[in-house]
């Protein structure tokens, strides 16, 4: 059998010990085993100091300039590979929906929630003047993120003729 070298020397007496209150390790398998778990210790550490810092560097990123945060957000996106096949999505929604499922129907919980539910009053439907349509619009900030339909405050703002036209959708 070889003599150690130098080096394994030191790095067997700096890992010699597991845990604070364990006795040495003196076998190279329990050494090897001592450096696989502080291998691991210390890559969890830095998995959570990375993640850390990008919330760090984000936030900063947010706060002195919120568009390019948006912006690079983004691109994190455009970078996933693709969505599932059809047949992969076929696969798992009738993997879900096919199986007729029976429930308990007279489960107590069920009664009381149909009882709480048959004590709400009907809301009745709400007409929304041109008027409030205008306080509204003008409340809100221009360059704002963008709702469902992608269309930002600006615009609401500015094309006016279209007021009639968003109104009569909203009070459908």
């Amino acid at each position: 059998m070889l003599a150690p070298c130098r080096e394994s020397k030191h790095v067997r007496g700096y890992l010699n010990i597991h845990a604070k209150y364990e006795d040495e390790n003196t076998e190279p398998l329990e050494i090897r085993e001592t450096v696989k778990q502080k291998l691991v210790a210390k890559a969890a550490k830095l998995r959570a100091y990375t993640k850390s810092y990008r919330r760090r560097m984000d936030n900063r990123v947010f706060r002195s300039n919120e568009k390019k945060f948006y912006r690079s957000m983004g691109k994190e996106d455009e970078q996933s590979t693709e969505g599932p096949t059809k047949e992969a999505i076929t696969k798992f929604w009738s993997g879900i929906w096919s199986h007729k499922i029976k429930h308990n129907e007279q489960a107590h919980w069920m009664k009381r929630a149909e009882e709480s539910i048959n004590k709400i009053q009907i809301m009745p439907d709400t007409v929304i003047t041109k008027k409030e349509l205008e306080t509204v619009l003008k409340k809100l900030s221009n360059w704002k993120a963008p709702g469902p339909d992608g269309v930002q405050n600006f615009w609401y703002k500015k094309l006016t003729a279209m007021h009639d036209l968003l109104l009569r959708n909203i009070n459908r």
